[in-house]
């Protein structure tokens, strides 16, 4: 029967799998903190090693699962992915490929001095640059997949007292024939004509043996199918499908073609802030928390608090300028957030211990990045401001005008919002460090973001600043909101918010400012040559 379980399963490692096993998906397991299902597990496993969640057309459960039963092919698989070509080139490995077998890398007589080197980078307490993030995230990616060929994270049963799970190597006789009979259901789903029932059957009776040891800390079914709907469904991506679609519509109606583009534009908006705020409450219940513990989740908050303040805006201001605004900076933040997971983790984590305050999480996280969504939405007013600025000044004067008001709208609500988010910041840092403020890079950024902009409202206020220049100071304070953001945890990766620090994206973030920073030079070089021609 092993042979024959080894032969199907080898099959299914080069062919499209031929029956049923979504009932694998739901085996809980506890993995990073928490339980989960194994869906879950193999999703974010298949991520940190391959790249993408799923491999060749083939589900993440299906070939993760098949990481322990056949290490010994899936050693020869070409399933590491490498990117950087300096890392490549150290470990002797083909340049020009991009997905390499852990036999291969394992056996590089360079991989232990690239790693001694990693240690001794991280030992000094410096923000690793580029390539030795790269060389961590190979170690990651190691690490997880030998954790699951060899079964040391295959934690599937919970102990009767404790917290740590048994693995599957810790088995004893009675759990192991229990696996056992998962294994055998699998093989007999994948090989042709199999349904998926004796897997099925085989899963059912583990989670009721493994449920009967502690029930308390086993998740139950409908948590279990929450989570499976979550992650199949994907709402932030359908989100982001429908801001676009509106995005696209309000542009056509600006453009004059009124009447059904405007309806079915708000139509697209609200689908769309439906499914974001549907997805926020899907990771509030899986969690027990507010969804804005880490990077991603902070993008796609900032996302929904666009599209908030808004529908707000256009309530009392009735201009359509605000929710086509909107519409443009919420999909470009959830499109970042869905196409890479690698930068931005779009897992469920359990919170870091400094985190674990819920009313502080809401009143200091979401206050500040509520505050950044008025600058994203005050960045992309101010930017079709310029383009107006550019294509016809004095033909678009009072478009010009309603846009400069809409921008500094929102710049006043960004700028409430940031200080009292700063401000209860430091109750917070006094709360969980002993002291309201350190010049932490994170809180230095934060208050160097609010006075730039209380400095551009002052501009504004005291007539220093009309209309051009209010919308170029706008536009390019929004760097600062950038930094303050982005660049602390991911660029500068120092101080205390160690909760927050990422790595990656960092080529492509300094593009886009870069950019910004010429379309603005361009605006500003067109119009001084508009304006001398004039005199």
């Amino acid at each position: 029967m092993k042979y024959f379980v080894a032969l199907t399963l080898i099959l299914f490692s080069e062919q499209v799998l031929a029956g049923n096993t979504d009932s694998l998906k739901k085996l809980p397991i506890q993995a990073g903190g928490r339980s989960k299902p194994f869906d879950s597990f193999a999703r974010e496993a298949l991520r940190i090693v391959y790249g993408k969640s799923t491999y060749k057309k083939k589900e993440a459960s299906e070939v993760v699962f098949t990481w322990s039963v056949l290490p010994g092919h899936w050693n020869d698989v070409e399933i590491v992915e490498i990117s950087r070509t300096d890392l490549k080139k150290n470990l002797k490995l083909d340049e020009a490929q991009k997905y390499f077998s852990p036999k291969a890398i394992l056996s590089s007589p360079r991989l232990s001095l690239v790693m001694q080197e990693l240690e001794s980078s991280q030992a000094e307490g410096k923000k690793l640059d580029p390539y030795f993030q790269a060389v961590q995230r190979l170690k990651g990616q190691l690490d997880t997949y030998q954790a699951v060929a060899t079964g040391v994270s295959l934690s599937l049963v919970p102990p009767q007292s404790g917290d740590r799970w048994i693995t599957v190597r810790e088995f004893d006789e009675v759990w192991a024939g229990r696996y056992s009979a998962i294994v055998q259901g699998f093989a007999d789903a994948v090989k042709e004509g199999g349904d998926g029932a004796k897997l099925d059957e085989a899963v059912n009776a583990f989670i009721a043996a493994a449920r009967a040891e502690n029930p308390n800390i086993y998740p139950t079914d409908l948590v279990v199918a929450a989570e499976l709907h979550y992650s199949a469904f994907h709402p932030f991506r359908w989100s982001w499908v429908l801001y676009l679609l509106a995005a696209i519509l309000f542009l056509i109606s600006g453009f004059g073609l009124k009447g059904w583009t405007g309806k079915w534009g708000w139509a697209f908006v609200i689908s769309g802030f439906i499914l974001n705020s549907y997805g926020f409450g899907l990771r509030i219940y899986l969690t027990g928390r507010p969804p804005v513990s880490n990077m991603y989740e902070s993008v796609i908050w900032v996302a929904w608090g666009v599209i908030l303040f808004a529908m707000i805006f256009e309530y009392l201001k009735r201009r359509e300028i605000f929710i086509l605004s909107a519409s443009i900076a919420a999909a470009l933040c959830l499109i970042v957030a869905d196409v890479s997971p690698t930068v931005l983790d779009p897992t469920l984590q359990p919170l870091q211990p400094v985190l674990r305050s819920n009313l502080w999480l809401i009143v200091h996280v979401m206050t500040i990045t509520l505050g950044y969504s008025a600058f994203a939405l005050s960045f992309v007013i101010g930017n079709i401001g310029l383009y107006y600025y550019l294509k016809n000044e004095k033909g678009n004067l009072k478009r010009i005008g309603d846009l400069t008001e809409a921008t500094y709208r929102a710049v006043q609500v960004g700028v409430v919002l940031l200080a009292a988010g700063t401000i209860l910041g430091g109750v917070w840092a006094d709360y969980s460090w002993g002291r309201f403020w350190g010049w932490d890079p994170k809180e230095t950024w934060a208050f160097i973001a609010l006075v730039g902009y209380l400095a551009v409202l002052h501009g504004r206020l005291s007539g220093w600043l009309r209309n051009f220049g209010f919308l170029v100071t706008t536009v390019i304070s929004f760097s600062l909101v950038v930094m303050a953001w982005y660049g602390v945890n991911f660029v500068l990766g120092a101080g205390l918010h160690s909760y927050g620090f990422g790595g990656g994206g960092v080529e492509y973030v300094a593009g886009a400012i870069a950019l910004e920073f010429v379309f603005v030079a361009l605006v500003i070089t067109v119009r001084q040559s508009r304006l001398k021609k004039k005199k």
